[in-house]
């Protein structure tokens, strides 16, 4: 067992793969189980569990959580995706459920408790307690229950308690000890991180776990298993934060891996629109995320991680969504491709958008450019000589409009009026992914990068003498995992060892001793906004197997 802080706990959340039954510390230090169905408008608090979490010990194995007090503990862990398994030692358990409108807490036969969470998209939670002795308290108004308590006092000291989210007649007959559960989820954990052959530190598991944990299974619009940025605020699935998690799975979990990026091409419009993120109950068309898909696509195969035969399922959405941007994101029809919103850039408030849209960004016509090429590899495969001729000549004319936003010195970003845009954003640099640029380019974004964005930790957002310059300005500053990969893989591509591996060592040294956060403070390397972020984690186990590889 590791011993943790309860920070920690705080920050990184308790869970399965596959399970939207979550327990987490609020800031208070309140310990709550939580049902993330239907994203991140709240938490998901459903029943708070009155325990002393400050005053005890906590114990964390990635399977299992115990939280002990003196001679008293209480255990968690989870016999399947829908069921969450307590047991309570020398100590009675109470449950206190966060009620609002038409929900109700309702005894159903003894020991077994329905509690129809009505504002929560559709969950009910069965309470059946397997060992123990019970009473229920609630206060009703006549359409709800305004309070709801539960308390389960142990019987020879022992209370076991099943929570699941499935309620039908194999979910009603399982009834597991709790060490019957427990060697189901270490099994479960035990096939997943057994695929990660690097030096077992507890960030490299840790970021495993993350991995593990994030993962929900199918329900609702989910139509596959997919791996939301988080279980303990941003509780969606993004389309290109799916694109980031794989790049440690694919040679592991080839299945989960494609599914990830299948999750959001069956939600594909007939316009080719792929949407923004998506959880179980929603999915937003009102913005989308950039087209890096072929950019990821391409690092793959050219890391033999992935070969094109293997996704020509995916060449049609993926044609669809390439030829999206050209129909409904070129207004005046120059082939420099526009962003409507700072959130289809993926930088969402990045100095790029300081100007109203629509907004004529470099890096979006480099990700096109990467992504017709491989679109047109695709062609090949699917003998499709026309499509193939049709790519190629608008991959030649992006790349023509991209040329022309050199000014010698940076790539520029225009307005609707064609007028440039004074910022110092990363992403008016993300054209060094592309592998023919003219030397003199490569050389004069290296320098600027060295100049302006290496910081103590890692490549900043926005240049570190931006008069917009943000340590902890989201997009205005921090480091991010994305970003940080798109120029490690750049630099690499160019020859640019040292400085690649420069970034690569920083990012690894800043994210040991963290909560794998969204972002993090470039000059502090202090982790910022969500924890427990699936993105960061895929890059740390990215970078680590690399570096354990360069020294091997």
């Amino acid at each position: 067992m590791i011993f943790l802080s309860v920070d920690l706990l705080k920050n990184i959340p308790f869970s399965t793969r596959g399970s939207y039954i979550v327990i987490s510390l609020d800031e208070r230090k309140s310990l709550w189980i939580r049902h993330i169905s239907g994203g991140d408008n709240d938490w998901g608090n459903l029943i708070k569990i009155e325990w002393d979490t400050v005053n005890s010990d906590i114990f964390f194995n990635f399977y299992e959580l115990r939280i002990n007090k003196n001679d008293s503990s209480i255990n968690f862990t989870f016999y399947d995706d829908n069921t969450l398994v307590i047991k309570s030692i020398n100590h009675p358990v109470t449950l206190k459920f966060a009620t609002r409108g038409y929900d109700n807490l309702i005894e159903r036969d003894k020991n077994i408790y329905e509690f129809n969470c009505s504002h929560k998209n559709n969950v009910i939670l069965l309470i059946e307690v397997l060992v123990g002795e019970t009473k229920i308290y609630t206060k009703w108004n006549g359409l709800g229950c305004e309070s709801a308590e539960l308390y389960i006092y142990p019987l020879n000291g022992i209370s076991l308690i099943k929570i699941t989210d499935k309620i039908d007649k194999v979910s009603l007959n399982i009834k597991p000890t709790y060490e019957e559960a427990l060697e189901k989820n270490k099994k479960k954990y035990d096939n997943f991180s057994s695929k990660f052959k690097g030096n077992k530190t507890f960030e490299y598991e840790l970021a495993q776990y993350i991995l593990w944990s994030n993962i929900v299974s199918p329900r609702g619009l989910l139509k596959y298993e997919t791996i939301y940025s988080s279980k303990n605020k941003m509780t969606n699935a993004w389309s290109w934060d799916n694109l980031f998690i794989i790049l440690p799975l694919v040679n592991k979990f080839f299945d989960l891996s494609i599914n990830a990026i299948k999750t959001f091409t069956e939600l594909q419009r007939e316009d080719g629109l792929i949407p923004d993120f998506v959880n179980d109950v929603y999915c937003c068309y009102n913005f989308c995320k950039p087209p890096i898909i072929g950019f990821i696509i391409e690092y793959l195969n050219r890391n033999k991680l992935l070969s094109y035969e293997e996704i020509t399922d995916l060449y049609e959405p993926l044609k669809n969504w390439a030829l999206w941007w050209l129909n409904f994101r070129d207004d005046d029809k120059d082939y420099l491709i526009q962003y409507n919103h700072g959130n289809e850039s993926g930088m969402d408030n990045s100095t790029i958008f300081i100007s109203s849209p629509p907004i004529e960004s470099p890096d979006l016509n480099s990700y096109l450019i990467i992504l017709f090429r491989v679109l047109q590899k695709m062609a090949i495969l699917k003998s499709k000589r026309f499509e193939m001729d049709l790519f190629r000549d608008i991959e030649s004319r992006l790349y023509l409009s991209l040329i022309n936003l050199w000014d010698g010195e940076d790539f520029v970003a225009y307005d609707k009026n064609h007028n440039k845009i004074n910022s110092e954003s990363l992403q008016k640099y993300i054209p060094l992914i592309l592998e023919d640029l003219k030397p003199e380019i490569i050389n004069q974004i290296h320098k600027t990068l060295i100049k302006k964005y290496l910081s103590p930790y890692g490549i900043t957002t926005e240049a570190q003498n931006s008069k917009y310059f943000n340590e902890t300005g989201y997009w205005r500053g921090p480091i991010w995992a994305p970003t940080t990969f798109i120029f490690y893989e750049a630099l690499q591509k160019h020859g640019y060892l040292k400085t690649s591996q420069e970034l690569r060592k920083k990012y690894l040294a800043m994210i040991k001793n963290s909560y794998f956060s969204e972002n993090y403070n470039p000059k502090t390397g202090e982790g910022l906004c969500d924890t427990d972020f699936s993105w960061t984690a895929s890059i740390f186990l990215t970078f680590y197997e690399e570096e354990e590889r360069v020294n091997d």
